[in-house]
C-alpha cells in the first residue's frame, strides 16, 4: 500500500504543477498543442488515480483522502486546460466543440466532479469506508461520466 500512496501523491502533485504552469502562460498556437497534450496527460492521471482510489478507499483511507484532495485541486483547474479554440476541430483530440458552446455547463460539470470527490473525502474522514466506496461509484457515473458523455468525442 505504501507504493500506492507514493504513486498517488506523485500523480496528484504532478497534475497540480502542470496545471499551474499551463495557467500562467498566454495562449498561442504552439502552446495550444502543449495544453492539449497536458490535459490528455492529466486525464490519464485522473483515470490512473481512479483505479488506485477504488482500492485505497477500503485499504488505506488516509492515502485515499490525500489523493482525492490532490485531485480536487487539479479538477478546480480543469477549465483552464480548455482554452477557446483548442477543440476538435481544428486540433485532433477528444474535446467536443460542445465544451465551448456550453461553457457554463462544462464548468458546472467540473463543479459536480469536485462536489462528488468532496463527498468521498467527508465519508472517509467520518470512517465510513462502505459509503465512501458507494460514493466512489456515484462519482464515476455522475462526476466523470456526465462530462465525458456530453463533452468528449467518441473514440470510435
Amino acid at each position: 500500500m505504501h507504493i500506492f500512496k507514493k504513486i498517488g501523491t506523485f500523480v496528484g502533485t504532478a497534475a497540480i504543477i502542470c496545471t499551474y504552469a499551463l495557467s500562467t502562460h498566454a495562449t498561442s498556437p504552439r502552446l495550444i498543442d502543449d495544453i492539449i497534450k497536458e490535459r490528455q496527460q492529466i486525464m490519464k492521471n485522473f483515470a490512473s488515480a481512479g483505479r488506485q482510489l477504488n482500492e485505497l478507499i477500503s485499504s488505506d483511507p488516509a492515502s485515499a483522502i490525500a489523493n482525492l484532495e490532490n485531485l480536487i485541486i487539479s479538477a478546480k483547474n480543469l477549465p483552464s486546460l480548455f482554452p477557446e479554440g483548442s477543440g476538435n476541430p481544428p486540433f485532433s483530440n477528444a474535446a467536443s466543440p460542445e465544451i465551448w458552446k456550453n461553457w457554463n455547463d462544462f464548468n458546472a460539470a467540473t463543479d459536480v466532479l469536485i462536489t462528488e470527490m468532496n463527498k468521498i473525502v467527508s465519508l472517509l474522514k467520518a470512517g465510513d469506508t462502505q459509503s465512501a466506496q458507494q460514493q466512489f461509484g456515484n462519482m464515476m457515473r455522475v462526476g466523470c461520466g456526465t462530462c465525458h458523455s456530453k463533452f468528449r468525442l467518441s473514440k470510435r
